[in-house]
């Protein structure tokens, strides 16, 4: 699954730009990931988190940064692990 988000840099001063924005990624209240993100030369910068849930359910999701934005995900039928022939 991939969790697209933004920043924006309306009323930052371009100056400020190149700055390293964070973001946090958590599932089910357990951060499962960070990235900072170095703000473009455009009013929005734009990334994504990837995350393979291991098992059918439904999830809390939540981004935080300078704001939180939550969601929930049911997955019904997680990805399979492709077998690997034997060595």
């Amino acid at each position: 699954m991939s969790i697209g988000y933004w920043f924006d840099n309306e009323g930052v001063p371009s100056s400020n730009w190149d700055t390293f924005f964070t973001a946090k990624l958590f599932i089910n209240g357990s951060l499962v990931d960070t990235k900072q993100v170095l703000a473009g030369g455009d009013p929005q910068t734009y990334s994504f988190f990837t995350h393979t849930f291991p098992e059918s359910g439904t999830y809390a999701v939540e981004v935080r940064g300078k704001n939180t934005k939550s969601l929930t995900v049911t997955i019904k039928n997680p990805p399979v692990e492709p077998k690997r022939a034997a060595q």
